[in-house]
């Protein structure tokens, strides 16, 4: 999940998403594909982000690849703050400071 600083930077996290085993499935039958650049996996998030406690665990969020070679990178949510993360530009003490505690 990548998250946009101010200043033209951005952080990304590693996340995991709960899936439906069909959801699943379809992405295990395209991932070596040129169909998985337009694959989009929808779940809910596994794991919490130390910026924001408690936000992002259990949100529901949609992912897409980048690119061919990269992993999916979560682009929406249906939860407002989640989605006010990945549309921000967050403040580089404010998300920098809680990885050194992390």
């Amino acid at each position: 999940m990548s998250v946009r600083l101010v200043g033209g930077h951005e952080i990304a996290y590693a996340v995991w998403l709960e899936s439906d085993l069909g959801t699943l499935r379809r992405a295990y039958e395209v991932w070596d594909e040129p169909a998985y650049i337009s694959m989009t996996i929808e779940g809910t998030m596994a794991n919490d982000l130390p910026p924001w406690p408690g936000v992002a665990i259990g949100a529901q969020v949609r992912s897409r690849p980048r690119s061919p070679d990269e992993l999916p990178y979560v682009v929406g949510s249906s939860v407002p703050a989640v989605a006010t993360m990945l549309s921000e530009a967050w403040d580089h003490d404010h998300v920098l400071r809680t990885l050194q505690s992390a």
